[in-house]
């Protein structure tokens, strides 16, 4: 009981000290540290065998196929509610992950515009309003987030080795569902897994001007990893079954 007192003290101690370091400085201490202690992006943890782990990736459509998962009557699915990593605990040689892969540059461009949308007291609002090179070099999940997701090492900052177990770990998936053929390919996915369904929807889509020359550039210049991530799946995913069996 008072173990339990001290470490809710110590976390409500530490929240107050980032939030307070935030309003001085240049930093997101208090929303990194929340979502780390959340489960958020963390890859230490397990989830049952028996089931199927999703690896939601922000701006992947993730929200919308999450609700999906969810009304399976037979619980086939975990990690639904959470944006996490590829677990340090459970191999995808031995545990099924399925995800939904999207082009980076679409990606992190959806990300940027999401952001300019909310209140200015949302994470990273601050560094979005003063353009994307700030908002890149500030929030992690603008840079090369497939490679950590799909490596399962959300730091340091990736390199070609990351790249490479990424692809790795990705080959052994259960399913990867592309995000430009969402509709048909989730469609196929919980057909076969006979979860119940209406329609596809569409959540959070939102209309934005495309990026420019110069702005897709900088998007590139960070995200180099997970670029040449997505060129080798989709040389790859011609020769993967989907779904495996």
């Amino acid at each position: 009981m008072i173990r339990t007192y001290l470490a809710r003290a110590k976390k409500q101690s530490l929240k107050a000290i980032y939030w307070l370091v935030d309003q001085m400085g240049d930093t997101e201490y208090y929303h990194e540290y929340t979502h780390f202690v959340n489960g958020f992006e963390n890859p230490n943890y397990r989830f049952d065998k028996s089931k199927i782990g999703f690896i939601h990736l922000p701006k992947t459509a993730g929200t919308s196929f999450s609700k999906l998962l969810r009304n399976d009557p037979a619980e086939q699915f975990a990690l639904l509610r959470i944006h996490r990593p590829v677990s340090m605990h459970c191999s995808p040689e031995n545990y099924r992950y399925i995800t939904v892969v999207r082009d980076p540059i679409d990606r992190v461009w959806s990300l940027y515009n999401m952001i300019l949308r909310y209140p200015k007291k949302y994470p990273y609002w601050k560094h979005a309003v003063r353009g994307l090179e700030p908002f890149l070099q500030k929030n992690r999940a603008a840079r090369n987030l497939a490679c950590r997701y799909l490596s399962g090492k959300m730091e340091p900052e990736p390199t070609a080795a990351t790249v490479d177990e990424a692809m790795e770990n990705l080959s052994r998936f259960y399913a990867v569902i592309s995000f430009e053929n969402f509709a048909e390919e989730a469609t196929r996915f919980l057909e076969k897994h006979q979860v119940p369904f209406e329609k596809i929807p569409n959540e959070r889509k939102a209309k934005y001007e495309p990026p420019t020359a110069e702005e897709i550039e900088i998007i590139k210049k960070y995200n180099a990893w997970d670029i040449e991530l997505y060129r080798r799946w989709e040389i790859s995913k011609k020769q993967l079954e989907f779904p495996k069996s």
